[in-house]
């Protein structure tokens, strides 16, 4: 008596957790998180692996790599600065039957700080010797071009006050020199070096 064993019914689709809070990373790898696969029917032959794909268009991915049935997480390394990287996963069962993919999460590698650019108004001193003789606006704008200035993340110190969120142009009216410091971030968390200025 020889016992053939058929399993015709395909493991279910895992779901891709989430790579980041906002769909920016600033450093590598992306890694990965699934939720475990199960392979439904009678006689279910067990899960053998899982299938990574990638893609820089969504619905379009190709295969990336496989890991074993026990592992549910990936890292990967190769990712272009600025660019979307797509990513699906699939279960594969002991019998051979591929799965449907999962859902679709993608993210944007983005390692260069924000700038921060300062302002003043009037822009040259309007006394002699390069003093002002009248208080002077200082204007902050902050420019991010992957993934965009977080919001509410440009911080300004004036005469070495904590840093406060800078709201709107600021008049600067201390008598002698002034110092202003400022700095922003971005969404996906890179931090501006402090920039000063003594006026």
């Amino acid at each position: 008596i020889v016992n053939i064993i058929i399993d015709k019914v395909a493991p279910l689709p895992p779901t891709l957790f989430q790579l980041s809070l906002n769909g920016f990373i600033n450093s590598l790898p992306s890694v990965l998180n699934w939720s475990e696969s199960t392979d439904p029917g009678v006689l279910a032959s067990g899960l053998n692996n899982y299938s990574i794909y990638k893609g820089s268009v969504s619905g379009s991915l190709w295969l990336l790599a496989t890991t074993p049935a026990t592992t549910r997480t990936y890292n990967d390394s190769v990712l272009s600065e600025g660019s979307r990287s797509f990513y699906g996963v699939s279960a594969t069962d002991r019998a051979s039957n591929i799965g449907d993919r999962s859902n679709e999460e993608s993210v944007v590698l983005d390692t260069v700080k924000p700038v921060t650019t300062l302002t003043k108004t009037p822009a040259i001193p309007n006394g002699t010797n390069g003093w002002y003789k009248t208080p002077f606006g200082v204007t902050l704008a902050c420019a991010d071009s992957v993934s965009g200035c977080l919001s509410d993340s440009t911080k300004v110190s004036v005469n070495g006050a904590t840093p406060t969120v800078y709201t709107g142009t600021l008049l600067v009216d201390k008598e002698g020199t002034n110092t202003i410091s400022y700095f922003s971030t971005d969404n996906a968390g890179n931090i501006e070096a402090t920039k000063t200025l003594e006026e």
